[in-house]
């Protein structure tokens, strides 16, 4: 299986835990960053609706309802890279089909959102701070940061980012 397709284990997860908090393998979370499961309401979808920020998604959106079916769904986009989920959240986390874009699971996890009618927590940028939101926001003012769209750099940037933090001593 494919590194990318790993958050379609939560299936799995969810029958043995009431939640469950995901976050991608690329993230950094600070010390001060406040309790996710607090923050989301139980019957909510948590994820960052990254369509507020831009229609860069609309083309994915598109393209997945040409290859299923057409569910009507225009524009509400997330990143899967933070998640908060509940049991009845499950269901999302079927992967029965075969679909890859150049967003990989987050395309085919939203239409499985749409399709089941999920209502979606928008948990912002502050938690999971991606490279599209540095449009907007200093990446050290949020509490999740999220290296998705950094490409080869990824891993000398979070070792500066934690040392920048005060998380990782400065001979690592």
């Amino acid at each position: 299986a494919k590194p990318v397709l790993e958050k379609f284990r939560l299936f799995e997860f969810l029958g043995l835990y009431e939640r469950v908090v995901y976050l991608d393998s690329d993230v950094i979370v600070k010390p001060d960053c406040p309790n996710l499961f607090e923050l989301v309401p139980f019957d909510n979808f948590g994820a960052w609706l990254t369509s507020r920020h831009g229609a860069g998604f609309d083309p994915l959106i598109a393209r997945i309802q040409k290859h299923l079916p057409d569910l009507g769904w225009r524009k509400t986009y997330f990143n899967g890279g933070v998640l908060v989920v509940s049991q009845q959240h499950r269901d999302a986390f079927v992967k029965t089909i075969e679909y890859e874009d150049e967003m990989y699971d987050h395309t085919l996890l939203n239409y499985g959102v749409q399709k089941l009618g999920y209502e979606i927590f928008d948990i912002g940028y502050k938690l999971n701070h991606t490279a599209a939101a540095s449009r907007v926001a200093d990446r050290f003012a949020s509490n999740i940061l999220h290296y998705a769209g950094v490409g080869g750099a990824r891993v000398d940037m979070i070792r500066s980012d934690l040392r920048h933090l005060g998380l990782l001593p400065s001979g690592c």
